[in-house]
């Protein structure tokens, strides 16, 4: 048997190794979301694509949220988030930083279980009494220190 035949048994057989460790169960879905996101980092192709609502002014460490009213359907999608955030670059250009999922509650004093959201259980959901949802940040564009799913970034002011 020549050398890489065996080469070839081996890996076929036990597979490559990764030496990064092992991931985390949400990073493909994590991967899904960056691609779909791609398109629409641009802040007019944002608009354009529906996310034409200002919901918020700048809140620190997050950024401003737009909406997009026709994905607050109350299915987490993860291709498909109901919110993008945004931040004034140094040029004053508006900047894709993280995405919100927004899923509604019909009534806070007695909300239903966090959506499923993420594969594993790194995504904690909170909810936001101001807009009656549950959300869920994922900083998708800019490193968060403080973790994926956490959503304020002190990298902001």
């Amino acid at each position: 048997m020549s050398a890489m035949f065996v080469m070839f048994l081996v890996l076929a057989t036990f597979g490559c190794s990764n030496d990064d460790g092992p991931t985390a169960p949400w990073e493909t879905e994590v991967t899904l979301l960056r691609t779909a996101m791609e398109p629409i980092r641009d802040f007019e192709a944002a608009i354009n694509a529906g996310y034409d609502i200002k919901a918020t002014e700048y809140r620190t460490q997050m950024g401003f949220h737009y909406l997009n009213a026709g994905l607050l359907d109350g299915l987490f999608e993860v291709e498909r988030p109901e919110v993008l955030i945004f931040i004034e670059d140094t040029s004053g250009e508006m900047e894709l930083v993280a995405v919100e999922y927004g899923i509604p509650i019909e009534d806070l004093e007695n909300p239903p279980p966090p959506p499923e959201g993420f594969s594993g259980t790194d995504d904690v959901w909170k909810i936001d009494t101001e807009f009656s949802l549950w959300t869920l940040h994922a900083w998708v564009v800019m490193e968060n220190p403080e973790g994926i799913f956490v959503p304020r970034n002190p990298i902001l002011p």
